[in-house]
């Protein structure tokens, strides 16, 4: 029931749930899953913090522009409002951000927003803790074949415990069956 309602609450709000200063992200892709070895920055400046697809992310607010560094991994809102977290691999001069998935051989630009990421179009920066692979189970509760399934558990669980009372009697606090067979 817990993740049922967790997976529903993210597909509303575009698999992020905001608690405060802190959301917690489903990650759908493996761009930060690996090194790609023609990044040479993540091995010059050691950056180990990669997560995989379907692991849960916690992501922080950042309190001002003044926070944001070179290399921090971001969530972000890209040109059709969708989250993406990539890695920030370039401050440009007019305070604008270039961005990277650590697995792609590609920057962003032009393909998650029009020329660089604004700072108000950051949701956050991930603090390095995350819940391995438990995504991939609010993703099929997101779906509609994820909710078909719980709503046909649920009901066939309603349907169990209607006609088993139909079926067991309880007289004086003995239970029997149809034909009054003591149980």
């Amino acid at each position: 029931a817990v993740g049922f309602t967790f997976s529903l609450i993210t597909r509303l709000t575009d698999n992020t749930i905001v608690l405060g200063n802190t959301s917690m992200i489903v990650i759908a892709t493996g761009s930060m899953a690996e090194k790609n070895p023609r990044n040479e920055y993540i091995v010059t400046e050691n950056l180990n913090n990669q997560f995989d697809a379907y692991d849960i992310i916690e992501i922080k607010k950042y309190n001002s522009q003044d926070e944001v560094k070179l290399y921090d991994v971001v969530a972000f809102k890209n040109k059709n409002n969708v989250t993406i977290v990539h890695r920030i691999i370039e401050i440009l001069d007019d305070g604008t951000y270039i961005t990277r998935g650590d697995s792609n051989s590609s920057s962003d630009n032009g393909s998650q927003y029009l020329t660089s990421l604004s700072y108000d179009k950051i949701v956050g920066k991930y603090t390095g803790n995350h819940i391995k692979l438990l995504g991939i189970f609010i993703i099929f509760l997101q779906s509609n074949s994820g909710i078909i399934t719980v709503v046909s558990v649920l009901y066939c669980i309603l349907m169990f415990d209607r006609y088993r009372v139909k079926y067991f009697k309880t007289v004086d606090g003995i239970l029997y069956d149809k034909d009054l067979t003591t149980l």
